[in-house]
């Protein structure tokens, strides 16, 4: 096929534009986010306390998730279970964070809440499944861009400028859940909300611009 000189000006400006917008979403979201690069997942997981394994990485036709796990203290069985996931695809990730656990809920209670945190305020989501002799309870806490989030959507939508600009940003989820007799769910939430406080001061401190 043979293209007329007319249109070359043309197709170079849409190959050009094309090139910006592949160029937007690697190498300059790389440069916004000081921890976008993978390897910056073993360093989020060193959360105090916590255990951690190798990390674990699984594509699926939607994006890619890499994760790592870890075992705390607590609980009525004297471990709970913790996990980093990282993802591209951060509306994917959030939209099925009950699954992002080492043993994936299906959730009769959701509650969001707020968690103190040297005096800042930080959504979190806690999860219970009541299976009757025993109840499963999950702590999780979302961050995209550097900041504690609900909504990823919304975020997403708010930063929709910058990031044409920038890139698309991983969003970074800390999951914990472990199990508790009926009536003594406290003794699980209560340390898995310790160990988001301690997750968050971790980030902050490794992905500091």
């Amino acid at each position: 096929m043979i293209i007329d000189r007319r249109y070359l000006p043309v197709l170079a400006l849409c190959l050009g534009v094309t090139g910006a917008i592949v160029w937007t979403q690697t190498i300059s979201a790389r440069r916004w986010d000081p921890c976008h690069d993978p390897a910056a997942l073993a360093e989020l997981a060193e959360v105090p306390g916590t255990t951690a394994t190798q990390p674990n990485r699984v594509y699926l036709a939607d994006g890619n998730f890499l994760w790592i796990d870890g075992k705390l203290a607590g609980g009525p069985q004297g471990t709970l279970s913790s996990r980093v996931v990282r993802s591209d695809r951060a509306s994917l990730l959030l939209t099925n964070w009950v699954s992002a656990i080492e043993f994936p809920m299906d959730p009769g209670e959701i509650v969001s809440d707020a968690l103190d945190v040297d005096g800042e305020a930080i959504p979190i989501q806690v999860a219970r499944a009541h299976l009757g002799r025993s109840t499963h309870v999950a702590a999780f806490l979302a961050v995209h861009n550097g900041q504690p989030v609900h909504s990823v959507l919304a975020r997403q939508i708010a930063m929709a400028p910058a990031q044409l600009v920038h890139g698309t940003l991983p969003l970074t989820l800390y999951a914990v859940d472990g199990f508790a007799f009926p009536g003594e769910e406290a003794r699980v939430e209560t340390p898995a909300r310790e160990w988001l406080a301690a997750a968050w001061r971790r980030h902050r401190e490794v992905c500091a611009p």
